[in-house]
């Protein structure tokens, strides 16, 4: 049980700093990268939808594909 906490704490610590690097550099520089993030710059630049709305949408397609794939 105390693996599982922790590594539930590393996997949310990692995350954390991911986010916070996208919102500080990639976001503010313009700079366009690849995966979710990229589509939500290109969705944002296009029809003015904030980018972590088009980031969770595209996530949940990835995620419910990834499911109906493993069924």
């Amino acid at each position: 049980m105390k693996r599982m906490i922790l590594s539930y704490i590393g996997t949310f610590a990692g995350l954390a700093v991911a986010a916070f690097g996208i919102v500080a550099f990639v976001l503010t520089s313009g700079i366009l990268i690849g995966s979710s993030t990229g589509v939500g710059r290109v969705v944002h630049y296009l029809f003015d939808i904030p980018v972590s709305y088009t980031v969770f949408a595209f996530n949940g397609i990835l995620f419910l594909t990834g499911q109906m794939k493993a069924e």
